[in-house]
């Protein structure tokens, strides 16, 4: 990794953000995303097609090989490739049976028959994609919950060895450890060896900088410290209704938060740290529902779900600022600390950019939600940061498409 200045741009407080996702009234219909509304060269239909069914069999797969929040010794990790084919690792050649009895024929047929039926009728044309390759299997070295335990180990002492982030990728069966300060490589060995872990799939990287919270404030507005965000999704926390964005944009349990036209309620619930960067917010004043449903140029594209993040996946990011990008997961599992000393655990990172602003903006893959919008690096176009719904759902708040 080049030597650059690293600054994570994550937004503080609210006051005033722009609504991309609330709407009054109920949901749009299920609704297939076509090729034609993702001008991206590699999404077209068939990819889509793909990309949900690799979506739903990972996630058919994940209830069967992790139990009690661990992995299966025999996993090694799950990737999307370019294709939008579904490759899982697996670490010896025995297990194949096991997981293609869970992934079996008739199961991936059934699945990828229903995305093409509804992808067929939006994008007129007839689809007819072969199994055969859609889920691929891969021999690697080492379990993803060996690594995924040396991921969480560093990232619960990254002020004591200067770690700046440490990162998973699924692809290389690697984790990434990116340091201030080079000296410390051979403590950090002896500390993981120490714990009783293996070392050999850890690589260095380094940088001179630090990772800085930064933001832009605004005077004379109703809370301190103020600043824009977007909206992520509709949610329900404690049997309210309401709205999800970033946790870093209101701050505090209690902090009113504004819409543009003056619309207000208050946070219920705000979360700025660890596995969580979310804050949930009731029905403002002036609306009578909220939607999951994102509002973009005047017309609306459904989010039908959540799912999990997988490296690789094809990703669209709307932001209030920015509007919708287009991106591709590079990892799926990031720790970071920031320069004021916040821990954040279990991000994950796509290669799209974004502005002050669209913090806690909705991220979505195929037809699911996946995350919202956490932060970026400043001096990097092409690196952002988003907090995970899995996580996000693990603090009692729920995903819906209408209230």
């Amino acid at each position: 990794m080049k030597k650059a200045r690293r600054k994570i741009l994550v937004e503080k407080a609210v006051a005033l953000f722009m609504l991309i996702v609330l709407c009054v009234g109920s949901a749009d219909p299920y609704m297939y995303v076509s090729a034609e509304a993702l001008p991206k060269s590699n999404l077209t239909t068939e990819y889509l097609v793909k990309l949900n069914t690799s979506i739903e069999l990972y996630d058919t797969l994940l209830l069967k090989m992790k139990s009690d929040k661990q992995y299966s010794d025999s996993y090694a990790g799950v990737y999307i490739d370019e294709d939008g084919n579904l490759v899982i690792g697996v670490t010896e050649g025995t297990a194949l049976e096991e997981y293609k009895t869970v992934l079996n024929d008739q199961l991936i047929q059934s699945i990828l028959h229903k995305n093409e039926i509804g992808n067929s009728s939006s994008s007129r044309s007839n689809i007819n994609i072969s199994t055969s390759n859609l889920v691929q299997y891969k021999t690697m070295k080492y379990s993803y919950a060996e690594i995924y335990d040396v991921h969480m180990l560093l990232g619960s002492v990254m002020h004591e060895y200067e770690i700046i982030e440490t990162r998973l990728s699924d692809r290389d069966n690697k984790l990434y450890v990116l340091l201030r300060n080079e000296r410390m490589q051979q403590d950090i060995l002896e500390f993981v060896e120490g714990a009783g872990h293996s070392t050999e799939f850890i690589v260095f990287e380094y940088s001179n900088s630090n990772i800085e919270l930064t933001s832009t404030l605004y005077a004379n507005t109703q809370i301190a410290s103020a600043g824009n965000g977007t909206i992520g999704f509709a949610a329900r926390y404690n049997g309210t209704y309401g709205f999800v964005t970033a946790g870093h944009v209101v701050i505090n349990q209690g902090q009113y938060v504004y819409t543009y036209d003056g619309g207000s309620a208050q946070a219920t619930y705000v979360s700025n740290s660890g596995y969580v960067d979310a804050a949930f917010v009731p029905i403002p004043s002036k609306y009578s529902d909220v939607s999951s449903s994102i509002m973009y140029n005047g017309s609306l594209r459904s989010v039908t779900g959540t799912a999990s993040v997988i490296q690789g996946a094809a990703v669209t990011r709307y932001g209030a600022v920015t509007g919708r990008t287009y991106a591709t997961i590079t990892y799926s599992s990031v720790n970071h600390l920031s320069e004021s000393g916040i821990q954040y655990y279990d991000m994950f990172v796509s290669d799209y950019t974004f502005s002050k602003g669209d913090s806690g903006g909705p991220i979505v893959s195929g037809n699911y939600l996946i995350g919202i919008i956490h932060g970026m690096l400043e001096e990097s176009n092409v690196i952002g940061y988003g907090c995970k719904y899995t996580n996000i759902a693990n603090t009692g708040i729920s995903f819906v498409t209408s209230s």
